[in-house]
């Protein structure tokens, strides 16, 4: 992609993103960024960081702005966008994706497109806890930190994928967000309700225990997944949304401190 084209691409996703409200702030970052600077010649792609101005939780109507600036912008210049999308809060948290490699790789390669420096808050993120945990509840807040991350990339794409001919992503993509089970049981592991997955999922499916009501919202994310192939494709985006939102609501208890179930004796 040469530089003409990303001078372009960028001016007109800047364009899109500033109809879109409640934005903290965007960061370009990457090769696009440093062909900016006259670093290189050409780019292979276009990276940037989107920041909502929320905390933790980010609505509905967020989500689909940026899918539909992502939409048409790639439906304009038919190159690969890596659009990240978080919220003002996790990057200064453990739930972050964001490790240490990559806010200096934000650091040496990124320009701000809008609002705030997004450079400033990402401070944390699971890499920088592992030595305070142990293995079994790393591995579940990476799973935790990831299985958002993965979903908020999805809802970037969401809106292109349901205009496509062929449905299997979009269709794909629904049904990743509503699998929850395994992000319930690891939710439990290191909550320190659980000790293995196996474990964890029985205690979610058991009515004796407190988190047999974590166990009913998974239940019934489980019935909207087997429903889908019934489902209207606008019914079938907002089903994605509900996962997202779960997630983003059990990460926020965990990061407040609300124990929800008491902890194993």
């Amino acid at each position: 992609m040469s530089g003409d084209i990303v001078s372009r691409l960028r001016k007109d996703f800047t364009k899109e993103l500033r109809e879109v409200p409640s934005i903290y702030g965007v960061l370009e970052f990457g090769s696009a960024a440093k062909l900016a600077r006259g670093g290189i010649a050409d780019v292979g792609d276009y990276d940037v960081v989107v920041v909502a101005d929320y905390g933790f939780v980010v609505p509905q109507k967020f989500y689909e702005k940026i899918s539909e600036a992502v939409w048409r912008t790639y439906r304009e210049y038919r190159t690969r966008m890596d659009v990240v999308v978080t919220d003002r809060e996790i990057p200064q948290t453990m739930f972050s994706t964001i490790g240490p490699s990559f806010r200096e790789h934000f650091k040496s390669t990124g320009s701000v497109l809008l609002g705030e420096d997004p450079r400033k808050i990402f401070r944390k993120s699971y890499v920088d806890v592992k030595d305070e945990f142990s293995p079994m509840k790393l591995e579940a807040l990476g799973y935790l930190a990831w299985s958002l991350t993965r979903r908020r990339t999805d809802a970037v794409w969401l809106l292109h994928r349901r205009m496509q001919p062929d449905k299997r992503d979009f269709e794909e993509t629904v049904a990743r967000s509503l699998s929850l089970e395994n992000f319930a049981a690891d939710l439990l592991i290191f909550s320190g309700n659980a000790e293995t997955i196996d474990e964890a999922k029985g205690r979610l499916y058991n009515k004796n225990c407190p988190s047999a009501d974590l166990g009913a919202s998974v239940s019934s994310f489980k019935t909207f997944l087997r429903n889908l192939p019934e489902t209207q494709p606008w019914k079938k985006a907002d089903y994605f949304y509900q996962g997202v939102n779960f997630r983003e609501k059990m990460l926020a208890q965990l990061h407040t401190g609300e124990i929800m179930y008491p902890p194993i004796a």
